[in-house]
């Protein structure tokens, strides 16, 4: 278990993560209570939750999701009798979220554009490469010996690995529809390891989860899987 939220009732603590005996199962949000310690899980929502809070009333999960290039607050029931409803979309990224006692949802939004520069040894202007709209939490840069440098980009709510060229528009370094992403190093002249990250991990934020590491050939254009 990790981050935990004392519902309403003060008896009950909702958290994200596996039962000790079932530790076999995808972690899922529990629902501790705190005079038994009985652990009950709540239903699967079937998707992949960012930030989270309980609701003012304690009958749901207020919870943020990917969903293409925007972000949807929705509403998750902790009885799983009725599917999650949309409370409404964000186009940046929520690091936190919480419910007030009126019903009202508050979202700390986050916008991360960044830039990829090129600094000489020998001191001088920056020289800007390129801008990027929107950078994941594990954020690197590598140098490939052409001269082309590799950044984790989000692109559609998906992490991808990209080759930044000046005066070029980004490529996908690989052609998959799995997520790929950091770590990530140069092997040898001529190759470049990276993690895999499977999409069936349901965890978006969690970009080590499962992931595999793979190593391509550096071309000049993508490799295609």
């Amino acid at each position: 278990m990790g981050y935990a939220q004392l519902l309403r009732d003060g008896k009950h603590v909702l958290t994200w993560g596996r039962i000790v005996d079932h530790l076999q199962e995808k972690p899922a949000f529990l629902e501790v209570d705190l005079n038994t310690a009985a652990v009950r899980r709540i239903p699967d929502a079937g998707v992949a939750v960012q930030a989270w809070t309980p609701s003012a009333d304690g009958k749901s999960i207020i919870a943020s999701t990917q969903a293409g290039t925007l972000v949807r607050v929705i509403a998750i029931p902790l009885d799983g009798r009725t599917p999650p409803q949309t409370l409404f979309t964000v186009s940046d990224d929520i690091l936190s979220i919480d419910a007030g006692t009126d019903g009202s949802v508050f979202a700390d939004l986050i916008s991360r554009p960044a830039e990829v520069v090129r600094l000489s040894p020998r001191g001088g202007p920056v020289e800007k490469i390129a801008s990027l709209p929107q950078l994941p939490d594990v954020d690197m840069v590598v140098a490939l010996p052409d001269g082309r440098a590799v950044v984790p980009v989000q692109v559609s709510g998906r992490t991808r690995l990209m080759a930044i060229e000046k005066g070029k528009n980004p490529v996908s370094m690989v052609i998959t529809t799995e997520e790929t992403a950091a770590p990530m190093t140069v092997a040898g002249p001529h190759a470049i390891a990276f993690a895999l990250a499977r999409m069936s991990d349901n965890r978006a934020h969690l970009p080590y989860a499962g992931h595999l590491c793979l190593m391509i050939t550096v071309t000049s254009g993508s490799f295609d899987m």
